[in-house]
């Protein structure tokens, strides 16, 4: 290894406090493969990352963008309705599925009891068919309508009963935990490859718009 990638790896072991092992360093051709190489080295690393601490970021950051809330006035013990007094929330519960590709779950709304309740249904009318009289047909059928609309109804979708934003951030990860942890990961994943990149154009002195995965050291940046 040249002496500016020797310096290359001095500084990316110092910035995530990871040591490198020099035979892996000897087989990276790219600043991807550099990534990649810490990205395993963080990887089996102990992991104390709190998934409702990454979830409550995300959610202040979309209430300060969509609401023009100062972020110290978006705390986990803010009321839901301080944010967005809008009947239902929803505004808010909008801009959270829209921004949120986890978030979906936030509203409840699980159509499986009725699609399964359905063919039920259609049993008992073709009983109800067969019998008399006609006072008992008129019973039978309105009883089970009855009970069909009420199904639907408790189907609908509506969003989970919060008052404070802490509230809200716990039922988006009970709902949505590997969720979460996969947008954790991606996340986590991206920065550290932006700073590796950062490092790799200091390191070299090129610009750092023109580092990439596929940039060669010893092609690229004559290491």
């Amino acid at each position: 290894m040249g002496l500016d990638t020797v310096e290359l790896v001095m500084d990316v072991e110092d910035a995530f406090d990871i040591r490198l092992p020099d035979d892996e360093c000897c087989r990276m051709r790219t600043v991807g493969q550099l990534a990649d190489c810490v990205l395993d080295h963080l990887a089996a690393k102990p992991n104390d990352r709190c998934m409702t601490a990454y979830a409550f970021r995300k959610v202040r950051r979309v209430i300060v963008g969509a609401f023009g809330r100062p972020p110290a006035e978006v705390r986990p013990n803010t009321a839901v309705a301080q944010i967005d007094p809008s009947p239902g929330r929803r505004s808010l519960y909008a801009r959270l599925r829209e921004e949120l590709d986890w978030s979906k779950e936030l509203f409840i709304n699980n159509m499986t009891a009725l699609l399964l309740f359905t063919p039920v249904i259609a049993a008992i009318a073709w009983l109800v068919a067969m019998m008399q009289p006609v006072a008992v047909q008129v019973a039978v059928v309105s009883i089970v309508s009855f009970l069909w609309i009420a199904l639907a109804w408790s189907q609908r979708p509506r969003p989970f009963v919060v008052h404070t934003l802490g509230d809200l951030t716990h039922s988006l990860l009970r709902g949505n935990y590997i969720r979460v942890t996969e947008a954790a990961d991606r996340d986590a994943e991206e920065r550290v490859r932006i700073q590796v990149r950062a490092i790799v154009a200091e390191t070299f002195g090129v610009n750092v718009a023109r580092v990439n995965d596929s940039l060669r050291f010893v092609e690229d940046l004559n290491a």
